[in-house]
């Protein structure tokens, strides 16, 4: 007669019941405790956590029925799926509290299937989709149609968006590679819906998953401001009256300057640090952010080298000249150099180095150089913004700023320096956040960075908060994903009716559940898009 199985005590056995030994004693509490969680997974799947995937609605106590002359109704979601690949990788970091069934992507596919069925969306907004075929074939019974993009690099999820084709149609799309631009390897997709039983009634669709490390916000708020522009075009190519929705996995917080970007439409470069720009919070020990130990804190600062983005460009000639370097400035300004003539320090020494720069011939009238291949970046023009301040006039102060630039840059330039007493942007991070699509050699690196659309947050103008968690794991619990609208566009007025609110009894529990396939909850929201009588009526 065989003998106890040894590996089975231990919580890991393989080959279960083909195995050639007895499984008939479980494994002590002390063995629990000591097992290989790789296998084990306790506690089992079916009492893991609280949480039983119960949401419940929030209303508006919006009025539409007399302001409008015709309303057509959507109902928008967005859902970090949570990549098959990426869910085994993180498996012993994020998800070590959570049964390996419960990552299984047959069984989480499955739940998310059956999520989709009970809502029931018009518009489907998929981040970190590895396996876009599975989801096609379960969601094409749905009455699904599809437009799907994939990262580049070594990972193999990307976005797809879903739309109901009974209702809706595409009109147009396009595809954002942030790779092309020296922007990492995420990816944007923008869509023309258009109702499929009349027209004119159109919307434009973006969906995307911004760059997850917290330290790159010079990278987030470059691909944020890209993809709104992109839409902003999109929509002028339809008359400038089309409403826009922006969704995804953001990867910024509520509290962010981000997302204060993305609300008001502007950012002020010189006063953000680039590392704590999303309002991630992110820790090496994960007890610190367990949420079965404490609550979350922000951690203090370390002492992190700035990385410098591998497809940037150096800054042109003529910024370190003379023995200047802009990491030594001091923002004192002695009148006469050992040459008797002026030494400039800080952002006045930019303008006049760019002025020695240009010849007399290229000054204008005003005295302003016009745009040289010396005042520019070397390099393949879509990646390489152009550092092109205004120059003074010859007969100018050599110490008077140009009008646009604060006067704090002068009381403040060792933000252009690295390490823990830098405020803003240095130079490098700045000119990563004004890349653009297509190269402009006439843009100036402004300290105010600005994107051409007024958002709303569908889930701030309902509830007048966002929600309390969209994604919980073992280092993260919080809201990173949002569905942003434009109010007004033209004769169309966009109301948030109401958003689902996420499962609270998950709050303590971490994702994925038995009831929640993924690390983050979907996010729901039913628009009105109401259509007033033109003045000619």
């Amino acid at each position: 007669m065989n003998g106890q199985c040894y590996h089975f005590q231990q919580g890991s056995c393989r080959y279960g019941v083909a195995c050639r030994f007895l499984h008939s004693a479980p494994p002590s509490d002390r063995q629990r405790r000591h097992s290989d969680r790789r296998s084990l997974g306790w506690p089992p799947a079916e009492e893991q956590g609280a949480c039983s995937g119960t949401r419940n609605w929030s209303a508006s106590e919006a009025n539409i029925s007399e302001v409008s002359e015709k309303t057509w109704s959507l109902r928008v979601m967005s859902y970090n799926v949570l990549a098959d690949a990426l869910a085994f990788e993180h498996a012993q970091d994020l998800y070590r509290d959570v049964h390996r069934s419960l990552l299984d992507f047959n069984n989480r596919i499955a739940k998310i299937s059956m999520e989709v069925q009970q809502l029931m969306p018009d518009v489907l907004s998929l981040q970190e989709v590895d396996r876009p075929d599975d989801f096609v074939y379960n969601l094409s019974k749905l009455g699904y149609q599809y437009d799907y993009v994939e990262r580049t690099g070594d990972k193999t999820d990307g976005c797809a968006c879903f739309w109901n084709a009974a209702k809706l149609r595409c009109r147009d799309s396009k595809m954002i590679n942030f790779a092309d631009i020296g922007l990492r390897d995420n990816v944007a997709q923008i869509l023309v819906l258009e109702d499929a039983e009349s027209e004119g009634q159109r919307v434009v669709i973006a969906n995307t998953h911004i760059l997850f490390n917290p330290k790159r916000g010079d990278i987030k708020v470059a691909q944020i401001r890209i993809i709104l522009e992109a839409v902003h075009d999109m929509r002028q190519q339809y008359g400038g009256t089309v409403p826009c929705m922006f969704m995804g996995d953001l990867n910024l917080t509520p509290d962010s300057a981000l997302y204060s970007f993305i609300a008001t439409g502007q950012l002020d470069c010189l006063s953000q640090d680039p590392r704590n720009m999303s309002g991630q919070q992110e820790s090496r020990s994960s007890q610190q952010f367990s949420m079965r130990r404490r609550s979350y804190a922000p951690q203090a600062s370390r002492n992190v080298r700035t990385a410098v983005h591998p497809e940037f460009v150096a800054p042109p000639p003529g910024l370190t000249r003379g023995g200047f370097d802009l990491r030594n400035l001091k923002p004192d300004c002695d009148p006469l150099g050992p040459s008797g003539r002026s030494v400039i320090t800080g952002p006045a020494l930019l303008v006049e180095e760019n002025r020695a720069l240009a010849t007399p011939a290229l000054l204008n009238s005003s005295g302003v150089a016009a745009a040289t291949p010396a005042l520019q970046y070397q390099g393949t023009p879509a990646r390489a913004p152009q550092w092109a301040p205004p120059v003074l006039p010859p007969n100018s102060s050599s110490c008077q700023l140009p009008q646009h630039t604060p006067q704090r840059m002068l009381q403040n330039t060792q933000r252009f320096g690295s390490g823990r007493g830098r405020v803003g942007m240095d130079l490098e991070q700045l000119a990563i956040a004004h890349t653009r699509e297509v190269y402009n050699p006439t843009t100036a690196l402004e300290p105010i960075l600005r994107h051409p659309l007024q958002l709303q947050s569908a889930y701030m103008e309902v509830t007048g908060v966002e929600p309390a968690f969209t994604s919980s794991h073992l280092r993260f619990h919080g809201t990173v994903d949002y569905i942003w609208y434009t109010p007004e566009a033209g004769n169309v007025t966009v109301v948030p009716r109401r958003v689902l609110d996420p499962p609270l009894d998950c709050a303590n529990t971490g994702l994925p559940t038995a009831n929640c396939p993924s690390d983050h909850v979907c996010i729901v929201c039913d628009f009105a898009l109401m259509y007033k009588a033109s003045p000619s009526a």
